[in-house]
């Protein structure tokens, strides 16, 4: 008998205090981290938490960006292990067509070690291809525990993605007997 995903609702309290979910974050290309208030609050909040990060190429812009002149020239300089990226705001993974990431941003990343992943074609959004990269992580580690999945900035863009993401929901690709579950 085929198994079939059984999405799995529970309560939203991961977003303010700590959690045994295996969090998987998802950044999309939106305004995520301003210099104060509740936006950051979150965004760090859900960063520290997360087992992976998973960055669209627009939204790496905004990751960069959101990093101080020094500490981009710190982070150049240094030769930091992939261990210790996710410490130092980087993410374990930039995924999509790259039409949207700044040549600099894609260098600064790729010079510090951060795998970055092009999937060319158009008939899907970044977040559908984030999603696509998460799925084929889960299923070549073998995790018995599926990602709960958070999309951060998947509302407030372009209404076409927003459309798209609440579209998307928890689907798998393929018949998996692990739960999923999102936010």
């Amino acid at each position: 008998m085929k198994a079939t995903a059984v999405p799995q609702h529970h309560s939203m309290a991961f977003l303010s205090q700590s959690t045994s979910l295996r969090l998987a974050l998802i950044i999309l290309n939106t305004e995520h981290r301003s210099s104060k208030g509740r936006a950051r609050d979150l965004f760090t909040h859900l960063w520290d938490e997360a087992s992976v990060c998973v960055c669209a190429d627009g939204a790496a812009n905004r990751l960069h960006d959101a990093l101080s002149v020094e500490r981009r020239a710190a982070l150049r300089a240094a030769r930091i292990p992939p261990s210790e990226h996710r410490s130092n705001q980087l993410p374990d993974v930039i995924t999509g067509d790259l039409d949207s990431i700044r040549p600099e941003v894609l260098e600064f990343y790729e010079h510090l070690g951060v795998p970055v992943m092009r999937e060319p074609e158009q008939d899907s959004h970044d977040f559908e291809k984030c999603l696509r990269w998460l799925q084929a992580e889960h299923e070549a580690a073998a995790h018995e525990e599926a990602y709960s999945v958070v999309a951060f900035g998947a509302f407030g863009g372009r209404l076409d993605q927003q459309e798209s993401g609440a579209a998307l929901q928890p689907q798998s690709p393929s018949a998996s007997p692990h739960p999923r579950r999102a936010w």
